[in-house]
């Protein structure tokens, strides 16, 4: 095919065959000459079609893997409701006050009940609609840095607390023993100074024991509506990573 009347300058070519861009090139066209363009063969041509028809096959069962990848990896925030009910109720004698009288079968009281209802809100935090995962897992997923030192921090605090308590409640059980062993020798001297030892390492070993009792540190660092935030974000990211448009929820 030959096209005349063109003017000098860049022109962009471009050849379909079946709904489907064969060829595209700019191609300059300078005056007074016939610039050629070389097509390929008809059977690359037809591997080319075959091969973008393929390319258009392959694209739902590619969106369906995807959808189902994010499903896998999906993090969602679950809040829960309860409602717990504390009551009291106490008798009282009608004719003793604060005491409850029985009289020839007869019951003469009377009843006094009372209860609050206290709502308990809860959440967690589910991976892949199954799966829970822990505060510090989630803080890294989204990459809450803040919230991974505050956690740091109070794993630090734990362990220093409860290395050290060890260590004072050992040494005061020591104490204890070696004075002990004092307290009861034959010589009275020792065994006054063992009464003393006995006595001043109860006071480590009981602070000791206090320092290991602390607990581990436990809870959420971060409100509900902070981590739903965060999740929603790191599931918008998830979708982009995967090929997925913006607006696609798993059904």
């Amino acid at each position: 095919m030959e096209i005349q009347g063109l003017a000098p300058g860049d022109h962009y070519v471009k050849v379909t065959k079946d709904d489907a861009i064969i060829y595209s090139e700019l191609v300059k066209v300078s005056a007074g000459v016939t610039a050629a363009i070389l097509i390929k063969t008809d059977t690359v041509v037809k591997q080319q079609v075959q091969q973008q028809i393929n390319q258009q096959t392959q694209l739902p069962d590619k969106l369906y893997m995807a959808g189902q990848q994010y499903k896998q990896e999906k993090i969602d925030i679950l809040l829960s409701k309860t409602y717990q009910t504390v009551g009291s109720s106490y008798s009282n004698s009608t004719y003793f006050p604060g005491y409850y009288y029985y009289s020839w079968g007869t019951g003469y009281e009377t009843t006094t009940s009372k209860s609050t209802q206290y709502e308990v809100t809860d959440w967690k935090i589910i991976q892949g609609g199954v799966q829970e995962i822990s505060d510090r897992e989630f803080a890294q997923m989204v990459g809450d840095k803040d919230t991974i030192a505050e956690m740091d921090k109070d794993w630090d605090d734990y362990m220093n607390t409860t290395n050290w308590g060890a260590f004072i409640g050992l040494t005061g059980i020591l104490m204890v023993l070696i004075g002990g062993a004092m307290a009861f020798g034959s010589d009275a001297a020792a065994a006054e100074s063992g009464a003393v030892i006995f006595a001043v390492g109860c006071i480590p070993t009981i602070v000791g024991l206090g320092m290991l009792s602390k607990n581990p540190p436990s809870g959420h660092y971060v409100n509900p509506g902070t981590a739903a935030k965060q999740a929603f974000e790191y599931n918008q990211k998830l979708k982009k990573k995967l090929g997925l448009p913006e607006s696609y929820e798993p059904k």
